[in-house]
């Protein structure tokens, strides 16, 4: 209530838990900034979650890897043609881009730690301050199909670019993209139907990947601060708990948080991130050293482009989600903001 009575963020939700129960669950705000007459914020607001939504992706394909129909050292290509004869991109900025042929394959086990060499940072961007032209609706031409995706994230090239040899570095990207492609193709269903019928409802969870006409009447409008007087408007562009239903087994969800990167890998995510002391496990980023009246040693933790944070501490059997809708991402205000919940609770509860 305080940040959004000062204006630092336009609404915000945050919860947390323990192993037993949720302790707490509140919001403020309201879901359009600057508009007196927006609705406040409730409890079935909707928030854009996008890069949070990997974690889900990651235990749909960790279910499919437990079925034994695939392994983690199965070539992705088996699954995904498309995939085949990937090459590695030298320098994306050169008139044409220089590169090579990968020598080595794109196991399953990359696509689960962004180790596959699938790189953002090699497509182009649909504008400065959005997302890439892959993740926007508009360079589809409403050919919403994986052919256009590859195309996109080919960008002219002769088939999909890497940025390093699959394994041998991290980089943040496609991979759980194509862990989505895997899925379908195995089960023969989309994701849609898979995730209700294996994570969604077994876990209770009111969830979908399509904006229904329900849930655009229930989504929080994303804001963007502006750079030359902070101020916020609305963005005009594109829109460890009791496991008492588990979706995977216990050593599946053991590997989440479990270190899977060598040593010289570590750097890209800390330059990615700005957080010191990181690892990757399957699916979540991992700090190896506790954050002083934070998180412990070993917590699995991401974030969302549009403002959306949460974190899992296994030591604790604390969790906790907070959501805001600002961008740029990481804005100071959001983060700062969450930095400020997170001690809360721990100052409170260890």
């Amino acid at each position: 209530n305080e940040a959004v009575q000062q204006g630092l963020v336009p609404a915000a939700s945050f919860a947390f838990c323990n192993i037993d129960k949720v302790l707490y669950s509140g919001w403020a705000g309201q879901k359009t900034p600057n508009d007196p007459k927006s609705p406040a914020i409730d409890r079935d607001s909707v928030f854009w979650m996008c890069s949070q939504s990997k974690l889900v992706i990651t235990l749909a394909l960790l279910q499919v890897l437990e079925t034994g129909k695939i392994g983690y050292d199965t070539p992705v290509e088996t699954i995904i043609p498309e995939l085949k004869n990937p090459v590695i991109v030298h320098d994306i900025t050169a008139s044409p881009p220089t590169y090579r042929a990968a020598t080595k394959t794109v196991l399953m086990r990359h696509l689960l730690n962004h180790t596959s060499g699938l790189a953002y940072r090699l497509c182009e961007r649909a504008s400065p301050d959005g997302l890439t032209t892959a993740y926007t609706s508009s360079c589809y031409g409403g050919e919403h199909t994986v052919a256009k995706f590859f195309e996109l994230i080919k960008g002219g090239l002769p088939s999909v670019p890497l940025a390093f040899e699959p394994g041998d570095d991290w980089a943040y990207g496609w991979g759980c993209d194509i862990a989505t492609f895997v899925v379908e193709r195995i089960t023969g269903r989309s994701i849609e139907a898979y995730c209700q019928e294996h994570i969604f409802g077994p876990l209770g969870m009111d969830t979908t990947y399509y904006l229904t006409s329900t849930v655009k009447s229930r989504l929080v409008d994303l804001a963007i601060r502006q750079p030359q007087d902070r101020t916020l408007k609305k963005w005009e562009g594109y829109p460890a708990g009791k496991a008492f239903k588990p979706i995977i087994s216990q050593e599946v969800a053991t590997r989440l948080f479990e270190p899977t990167l060598e040593p010289h890998a570590v750097k890209p995510i800390e330059d990615f991130t700005t957080w010191p002391h990181l690892q990757f496990g399957h699916g979540l980023c991992l700090n190896t050293e506790d954050w002083p009246g934070r998180r412990r040693k070993g917590s699995g933790f991401w974030y969302g482009w549009a403002g959306t944070y949460y974190f899992i501490d296994p030591t604790t059997g604390i969790a906790a989600s907070f959501n805001a809708q600002v961008i740029p991402t990481k804005d100071l205000e959001v983060y700062h903001l969450w930095e400020r919940l997170e001690e809360a609770v721990y100052s409170a509860l260890v």
